[in-house]
């Protein structure tokens, strides 16, 4: 893929190598959770959380590691 930049220059990459697995098998996890809260007829809370975690090494050495969380809070009235 090549890219001209502003200053005129071109960068050039490639982003579509193989990359071989040291294992066979890798684990992906994925959770959710979701409270919600009523204080009265009107007024509600609701709280929700989702979190991703991706682990992977590879046979040339290369390791990724990624966390991702998530956390939503809402507070509402019913008219």
């Amino acid at each position: 893929m090549s890219l001209p930049l502003p200053d005129g220059t071109v960068y050039h990459t490639d982003i579509s190598k193989e990359v071989t697995s040291k294992h066979k098998l890798f684990l992906t996890g994925v959770a959710r959770a979701s409270v919600s809260y009523n204080f009265s007829d009107r007024f509600y809370a609701v709280t929700s959380a989702l979190l991703n975690d991706i682990q992977f090494n590879s046979a040339s050495g290369v390791k990724m590691h990624m966390s991702d969380w998530v956390v939503n809070l809402t507070l509402g009235t019913r008219f």
